[in-house]
């Protein structure tokens, strides 16, 4: 705690699952952000669906906006992220 060099996102770190060479830009971002999605809003949706807690519309409706949500947050997150400078080891 306390240290804000340690403190990373879900975002940043399912980016940093992909190597660079991998995909590049906006293309990994968005996977990163449908991948986010998946987990985090399809899933647990997907289990409210099957206890029919809400209404199936409202359940829908959420699951969509959900998908343009996630990997524009993403895309917007990586643009204003900005990676620490840090000295280069002397050995």
């Amino acid at each position: 705690m306390g240290h804000e060099d340690e403190h990373l996102d879900s975002s940043c770190v399912f980016g940093r699952c992909y190597s660079d060479s991998f995909w590049e830009g906006k293309k990994r971002r968005i996977v990163t952000g449908l991948i986010l999605w998946f987990l985090g809003y399809c899933m647990p949706t997907l289990g409210f669906m099957v206890m029919d807690l809400f209404p199936m519309n409202l359940l829908l409706i959420f699951m969509v906006w959900g998908v343009f949500e996630i990997p524009l947050a993403t895309l917007v997150g990586a643009w204003l992220y900005n990676e620490p400078r840090r000295p280069p080891r002397h050995q």
